[in-house]
């Protein structure tokens, strides 16, 4: 029954946090690894507001650009757009300008996910390349 027993518990898988090293012992993050973190964090949140300000600005001209000129007019598209997402994009906007970090960082950590900054900096690129 030992011999199962010592078997199983090198067989089975150990779990262990992030942060502890092979006796289990949990280690604090080093100070470099929380610079690393930081840096990446100020690098992420200048890439998500430089991006969204470029959209504001794209959503901004596109509104007063396509205004249909008549109520019997069709909207453009990209009339539509922009009043879908100009006053979300400037609340996300303001929030990484003036918000407490914690706020900064859920609202960068969010960009990032699923690559919707990636996805948003492509948009923006097909329309530059529209434009042209």
């Amino acid at each position: 029954m030992a011999i199962f027993e010592t078997t199983k518990s090198i067989i089975a898988p150990t779990t262990t946090s992030k942060n502890s090293d092979i006796s289990g012992q949990t280690q604090k993050p080093s100070v470099l690894a929380k610079l690393r973190a930081y840096q990446t964090q100020g690098e992420n949140e200048k890439l998500c507001l430089r991006t969204l300000r470029e959209y504001l600005q794209v959503l901004t001209n596109w509104k007063k650009r396509y205004t249909p000129q008549s109520p019997d007019e069709e909207a453009d598209p990209r009339y539509s757009e922009a009043c879908r997402m100009l006053e979300c994009t400037q609340y996300m906007v303001e929030q990484l300008t003036t918000s407490p970090q914690k706020e900064r960082t859920a609202l960068v950590e969010g960009m990032m996910q699923d690559n919707k900054i990636t996805l948003l900096q492509e948009h923006l690129q097909n329309i530059k390349k529209e434009d042209k």
